[in-house]
């Protein structure tokens, strides 16, 4: 991520074509499975490498520069993922377990449809508490055991879904179980007291 940032300064005046996201995210993915199969002798779950980009996804959207991440990025999320794997060869499925971006379109899949308790926090970019958060967030779901999911939506790319369950603040973490709200947060709240949120609706 250092390098990636450096790039960013280094470069933030030079005007560059941005591709869709969902092409940058498709093409990462293939770069860093090649890179997995070739130089580490691993094939992982599809799934696994939607999940461990993320955040390259992200950060591409925010500075307009995902062209210039694709080597950087690739070299990381593969070995990322080797080391993890020569550590512990049982670690997919808590990789797996990591915050989901969602939207307007997969929301009633991840979240209502859910078989298990879901948070969904509602942040923002410009939000600094919520990037404060994140890291907690990330750490709950790594260790989450399969038991519940922890999700994320942005707010200003979909205000319906903040209008639609009376989000007028973020962080705004709202706790799901068989579709329905059962508990909630607003504001910064301590890893524990999130924890304990979902445990008990997983235990209910």
């Amino acid at each position: 991520m250092m390098i990636m940032n450096r790039q960013t300064k280094l470069l933030a005046s030079k005007p560059q074509s941005i591709r869709g996201l969902s092409s940058l995210a498709g093409n990462l993915r293939r770069t860093v499975a090649a890179r997995l199969r070739r130089d580490f002798g691993v094939r992982v779950p599809p799934a696994l490498l939607r999940r461990v980009i993320d955040d390259a996804v992200e950060l591409a959207e925010e500075t307009g520069f995902p062209n210039l991440f694709f080597p950087a990025v690739a070299e990381e999320k593969a070995r990322f993922i080797s080391a993890a794997l020569e550590d512990d060869p049982f670690c997919l499925k808590t990789l797996m377990n990591h915050t989901t971006n969602i939207d307007s379109a997969t929301f009633h899949a991840e979240v209502v449809q859910s078989d298990k308790p879901v948070l969904v926090d509602f942040w923002a970019p410009w939000c600094g508490p919520c990037r404060m958060m994140a890291p907690a967030l990330d750490e709950i779901a790594a260790t989450g055991g399969g038991r519940f999911k922890v999700t994320k939506l942005n707010i200003d790319d979909h205000p319906e879904l903040a209008s639609r369950y009376g989000v007028r603040a973020v962080p705004t973490l709202l706790f799901f179980k068989d579709g329905q709200v059962r508990d909630y947060a607003v504001g910064t709240i301590a890893k524990r007291s999130i924890l304990e949120k979902l445990e008990a609706l997983a235990a209910a």
